[in-house]
């Protein structure tokens, strides 16, 4: 024995797969937006460190010549009270001239210092207003000594910390080495 199916029973079951179909679709096409937007805003950086880099306004540097050096830093959100600056040159081609601090982080806590090859500065934020964000940190400038062969090396020292407000270990990374060619 058949039993008829109405119209009515039909017609609901058939709102209900267009209902189910649409649903998914859309949830389909929300995952794919996000990850597109998330693809075209690139690599992510360590959301748990404050990041340091070096730049320079050129990579080519005549014997004599001063070439001041920028660090930046890119906190985030982390609120940075301090950092030592330890910044690895090699001492038979640059000579050091400075380490002169910006208003991101502008009170000297130690004088620059150079030993072996490394330059160190620790500046700190003004008293009570740690640094967030992104901001130039201080500028080293050095001075070129004799013709390289291969380009030089600057780079961070492992000696390098970021001290931020509520934790007790510095949260430092660097990966990035400046090269420069002296003739």
């Amino acid at each position: 024995m058949h039993q008829r199916v109405g119209a009515k029973t039909v017609f609901a079951v058939g709102a209900l797969i267009i209902l189910i179909v649409g649903v998914a679709g859309l949830v389909f096409l929300s995952q794919t937006r996000q990850e597109d937007e998330s693809l075209a805003r690139g690599p992510k950086t360590p959301v748990n460190t404050v990041s340091l880099s070096l730049s320079s306004a050129t990579s080519k540097i005549t014997v004599g010549q001063q070439m001041p050096i920028n660090i930046t830093m890119n906190a985030g959100t982390f609120l940075v009270g301090a950092a030592t600056l330890s910044i690895n040159y090699p001492p038979d081609l640059f000579s050091f001239v400075s380490f002169n601090p910006t208003p991101c982080l502008p009170v000297v806590l130690t004088a620059a210092s150079v030993s072996a090859g490394v330059a160190s500065v620790t500046l700190g934020s003004q008293p009570g207003i740690p640094t967030n964000g992104t901001c130039k940190v201080a500028v080293l400038t050095l001075q070129a000594l004799s013709v390289s062969k291969n380009p030089a090396t600057i780079s961070f020292n492992p000696q390098t910390q970021v001290a931020v407000a509520g934790t007790s270990t510095s949260m430092a990374s660097f990966s990035n080495q400046l090269r420069l060619q002296i003739n």
